[in-house]
């Protein structure tokens, strides 16, 4: 039963380690689009400038909602993470004390330790599967939110210089509210708003 239970033990610690790759890879996802925003913010603010003579701080005021989103969303994603990671390792620890409790009651039953080391491993398996859920659709979504900011930011980038105002303020006002794709910018009496 020992070598059942190092087995098991062992086994989990290996999903720990996999899983603090993930989430290592989701946090360097997380800094690369952080970077790609950056470099895309500041050519679009550019092209305004020149294009419309919008002032660089009027730019950043329009952005600043955008901005504030994003910076929720990557630390929710950050907090949940590190959470699961923690959990992770606290569900390990109640394994590697069990069974040193295990250890120590030599008196109980074989079938009856075994028994309830099942439960309790069963109870951290079914955890551990909600966590991961949760986390892999927080990714999703904050990766989804992610690919469409960059897909509208192109789509302006694209215009070069002849992105108007008009258009940026529109397209913030989609991301802001969800409605994330280009196509939704429309030309409508010579001025861009959004459906």
């Amino acid at each position: 039963m020992k070598k059942i239970i190092l087995e098991i033990i062992g086994s989990y610690e290996k999903r720990i380690s996999a899983v603090s790759k993930i989430i290592e890879g989701s946090r360097d996802l997380i800094e690369s689009y952080r970077e790609h925003r950056v470099v895309m913010l500041d050519e679009l603010r550019s092209n305004l400038a020149h294009a419309e003579s919008l002032r660089k701080k009027d730019f950043d005021n329009m952005m600043s909602q955008i901005r504030s989103l994003h910076k929720v969303r990557e630390e929710e994603v950050k907090m949940i993470l590190k959470k699961c990671v923690e959990d992770h390792r606290n569900m390990a620890e109640e394994l590697r004390t069990l069974l040193e409790e295990k250890r120590r009651e030599r008196q109980e039953e074989e079938q009856e330790r075994l028994f309830r080391f099942r439960l309790m491993f069963e109870k951290i398996k079914k955890e551990q599967a909600e966590r991961e859920k949760e986390v892999r659709k927080i990714l999703g979504r904050f990766q989804s939110e992610q690919y469409n900011f960059m897909e509208v930011m192109n789509y302006l980038l694209r215009k070069g210089k002849n992105v108007r105002t008009q258009e940026l303020k529109s397209a913030v006002q989609n991301l802001s509210s969800g409605n994330y794709y280009p196509n939704n910018i429309k030309k409508k009496e010579n001025y861009y708003v959004g459906r």
